[in-house]
């Protein structure tokens, strides 16, 4: 069930649109200010958010802002739900990244229209570069098109170091300890990499073997692993430590 939370500040519409929402088959989530929805969107990471605009605590434009500058926040699709139409205010939207912008009054269907052209499109995405089950696995020197914001960049399988979960995302970081935050969960990134390169060496970690420096006994029977080129280690339990031993020789 898709998640959608809805910031308004006024009851009734607030009411009027979970009500709508539910009854065609979203989990709806509330918040009647801009802070409050704000608190909800990082704790919750819904699929969509549909916001009004002029709101006390933080207004629609500062919301979005502040949701861009969040990593876990910054790609959820975002719809302004607003009274105000003219062409400064949509210039407005449009420049902090909303994806659409809907006028009260406004129809039901229309509403429910903009929510399905938005998931539809994240959806597409996200299934156009994962294999199905009959589909072949990633090979190492595959190129990848990843989401980055409103960006698409391709990257090679090859260049990625090691892949971390971050909820509902995960954090990849490649050569040059770039970072990216995307919208996939650490178990599909698995079930499609290739397995002689990439192993999990903890429930919200997977490594590229190939930039395995060294693996450390460290306290309480755990291990530390070290990356070709970064200063952090990272953290491996006994078990995994002893799959990753006989994979590397150590």
């Amino acid at each position: 069930m898709k998640k959608i939370l809805v910031i308004e500040d006024d009851e009734n519409i607030l009411s009027n649109l979970k009500y709508l929402l539910n009854a065609n088959g979203f989990d709806t989530l509330i918040a009647k200010d801009g802070l409050e929805g704000y608190n909800i969107a990082k704790k919750s990471i819904p699929n969509l958010i549909i916001s009004d605009i002029m709101m006390p605590q933080l207004d629609g434009y500062e919301l979005k802002k502040k949701l861009n500058a969040n990593k876990k926040t910054s790609s959820i699709p975002f719809i302004y739900l607003t009274a105000k139409a003219d062409m400064q205010d949509l210039r407005n939207g449009m420049n902090v990244g909303a994806d659409d912008y809907i006028v009260k009054p406004f129809k039901s269907k229309e509403l429910l229209q903009a929510i399905e052209v938005r998931l539809k499109k994240i959806s597409e995405f996200e299934k156009k570069y994962e294999p199905s089950e009959s589909h072949e696995k990633f090979k190492y020197e595959d190129r990848i098109l990843i989401d980055v914001r409103d960006k698409q960049m391709l990257i090679k399988i090859s260049e990625i170091k090691f892949i971390k979960s971050e909820g509902a995302y995960t954090q990849i970081t490649i050569v040059d300890n770039k970072k990216f935050l995307v919208r996939k969960l650490l178990k599909e990134w698995e079930k499609v990499l290739p397995k002689e390169n990439f192993v999990r060496i903890h429930r919200s970690i997977l490594i590229n073997l190939e930039y395995v420096v060294k693996l450390e006994k460290w306290f309480n029977r755990t291990y530390k692993i070290y990356i070709k080129d970064i200063n952090t280690t990272l953290d491996i339990s006994q078990r995994f430590a002893v799959k990753l031993k006989n994979k590397l020789s150590f």
